[in-house]
């Protein structure tokens, strides 16, 4: 019996421009509510980027060292730091690192 679950991603047009929402198991059936839309900012691109620290924040400026969706991990090169730092792709200019 071959039958295919409903929402089940049958051509790779579906899938096209698309990240998977969560981690997905191994030999999983990926269906239609496992993937979402989401920009994509590009590597090279200038970024603000805004180091919190309880309620401190400061604000510098970066360059983005891999192509990061929106809302998704974003590396970058803090030019004040001279540093490869690790945040989250808050806007289209903008990456938030938390420090503990």
């Amino acid at each position: 019996n071959s039958r295919v679950p409903a929402g089940a991603i049958t051509n790779k047009s579906q899938i096209e421009g698309k990240i998977a929402a969560n981690n997905l198991a191994q030999g999983i059936v990926i269906r239609d509510s496992h993937l979402t839309e989401t920009l994509v900012i590009k590597r090279g691109q200038r970024v603000d980027v805004h180091l919190l620290s309880g309620s401190i924040m400061l604000s510098t400026q970066g360059v983005l060292k891999a192509d990061a969706p929106l809302g998704g991990s974003a590396r970058v090169y803090c030019e004040a730091t001279k540093k490869e730092i690790t945040g989250i792709m808050e806007s289209q200019n903008t990456v938030v690192v938390q420090i503990q």
